[in-house]
């Protein structure tokens, strides 16, 4: 019996001050939590820079668990 391919799912909730994001692995019905956590900006770092700081830490975790799907 062949085994199931393993899809990767990175979940973003979206927000300036603080972003979370969740991935999972799905293997056929069995679902595995990979890792998960917050991104956070202070609330006096000017706009342009609290957008670079959640773009590389975005690029990270992208880069680490090589998403096949981004919600």
């Amino acid at each position: 019996m062949p085994t199931a391919k393993a899809q990767v799912i990175l979940g973003i909730d979206p927000g300036l001050a603080d972003t979370g994001f969740g991935v999972i692995e799905k293997r056929g019905s069995i679902v595995t939590v990979l890792d998960y956590g917050s991104i956070t900006t202070k609330a006096n770092t000017p706009l342009p820079d609290r957008l670079v700081e959640l773009s590389k830490n975005l690029e990270k975790i992208i880069g680490r668990y090589k998403p096949d799907v981004i919600a």
